[in-house]
């Protein structure tokens, strides 16, 4: 008999409770109000966040919302992390929506996770992509309400180029091959590191991506000092590295190796003071150069990058003493090469 009647399927119950739980939670607790988008048309968005003051006024601003409820999505990662998945379909959809979009994670026990859709955040893989969440994303009127007034985005530069570029260089990662950046040299020449940190923002987007990366990436400076001129004997390069360093990259998680890393030479040769020296050398004086440093500089260099890898172990991907040993593996192979 219950085939002649409709039937609603548990997805569909699911992603009505999911929308009605987060729909309730904002008109009560920020006095937002969620519009659904009608069924069959949301491709990617379920609704549109309307923000008012404090004093229920309409601001015109909006959000674009995705939902997802249910604790199937807080089980899903054995590692522990939040991940909102959807599909690649849509990624251009968000990218250059009028409204920016908010992706929402909603637990039945009442904690909904939420985080702004960035493509700079995302992993690509075949037909889908991931973001990750991590506790800081909790939703909550205290901590949350001004980052939602605040977000505003809109596309820029080439995205079906940059797209291909970030999806070709993902698949890189989960390869086994070495990870290649070569350093433009009009980024150091202008004192550009948004090159470089986009590259590690990339290859760093999930966690899932970051452990993959450990010890293969490898960093080629296009740049020419002049003749008899090392790189980190160059003003202009070391004003670069200097912008760089604010960025407080982990390079000892990404290239410390087993073997020699120019990269991590040329980072510790920046880090401390150089001079010329005279030495002897097969019956003949020559002109050299010696890294000439205080104990305490060469501590205060490797104390400052085993110390950046603590966001690492902050988001699960290294333990305490993981950390510790690329530490020291760095540390013996700077020293000894």
């Amino acid at each position: 008999m219950s085939r002649i009647y409709p039937r609603l399927t548990t997805s569909q119950l699911n992603g009505l409770v999911g929308y009605a739980f987060v729909d309730l939670y904002f008109l009560k607790t920020f006095n937002w109000v969620l519009t659904r988008v009608p069924e069959g048309q949301d491709n990617g968005i379920d609704g549109y966040l309307q923000l008012y003051t404090d004093d229920l006024i309409q601001t015109g601003r909006t959000l674009g919302v995705q939902v997802r409820y249910g604790e199937s999505y807080f089980d899903r990662s054995p590692e522990g992390s939040l991940y909102f998945e959807g599909a690649v379909r849509h990624i251009g959809y968000y990218q250059h929506s009028t409204s920016p979009v908010i992706l929402i994670l909603a637990h039945p026990d009442g904690r909904i996770y939420w985080k702004k859709f960035e493509f700079s955040e995302i992993e690509i893989t075949m037909g889908k992509w991931r973001t990750e969440l991590t506790a800081s994303n909790l939703l909550t009127f205290e901590k949350s309400r001004q980052d939602l007034i605040a977000i505003a985005a809109r596309p820029s530069g080439n995205f079906h180029l940059e797209f291909q570029r970030r999806y070709a260089l993902q698949a890189q990662v989960r390869g086994s091959d070495p990870i290649y950046h070569i350093v433009p040299a009009d980024d150091v020449v202008n004192g550009s590191v948004d090159g470089i940190e986009d590259f590690i923002n990339t290859i760093s987007a999930t966690k899932h991506l970051l452990k993959p990366a450990m010890g293969r990436l490898e960093i080629y400076v296009d740049y020419d000092p002049g003749p008899n001129i090392e790189l980190y004997e160059d003003e202009t390069f070391l004003r670069w590295f200097a912008l760089v360093e604010e960025r407080r990259i982990p390079w000892f998680y990404f290239c410390s190796k087993e073997r020699y890393d120019t990269w991590l030479v040329i980072c510790l040769a920046a880090s401390i003071r150089i001079q010329s020296s005279t030495f002897y050398q097969d019956g003949v004086f020559e002109t050299g150069r010696k890294l000439a440093f205080e104990h305490s500089d060469l501590k205060r260099f490797f104390f400052e990058n085993v110390n950046r890898m603590q966001l690492l172990v902050d988001r699960g991907v290294l333990s305490t003493d993981e950390a510790v040993h690329i530490g020291r593996v760095a540390h013996d192979r700077l020293l000894i090469d």
